[in-house]
């Protein structure tokens, strides 16, 4: 599109898109790794080599199929972990309500009972 403006304004535009992807991947493979390994350790080194292997060859897989697959894989995911931080958010509530002790992620709730 930046191209039918101007042939010049869109290679500029093309540069700037690949180094905001660029910038994404590195940033986001760093925090995953970095969860992993310890940083600069050989694990580390090791696993980004890994990934950045990984990462480029997901580039050859069409947006449309990677969207297809991994949107409802998350979905699932993100259903299945619905279920327990619920529970877990349940339990906390009534241990709180019963000792009436300690900061709870569930005061707000008891601050609006009260407004009410």
């Amino acid at each position: 599109m930046a191209k039918e403006i101007h042939p010049v304004i869109g290679f500029i535009f093309s540069i700037i898109m690949v180094s905001v992807i660029y910038n994404s991947v590195v940033g986001l493979n760093y925090a995953f790794i970095s969860r992993f390994t310890k940083p600069y350790s050989k694990h580390y080194y090791i696993m980004i080599a890994v990934i950045a292997v990984m990462t480029f060859l997901m580039t050859f897989i069409s947006f449309s199929k990677l969207v297809a697959t991994v949107f409802p894989l998350m979905g699932i995911v993100g259903l299945i972990l619905f279920f327990p931080v619920i529970y877990k958010g349940i339990k906390n509530f009534n241990l709180k309500k019963k000792n009436k002790t300690g900061n709870s992620n569930w005061n707000f709730l008891f601050i609006l009972r009260q407004v009410h």
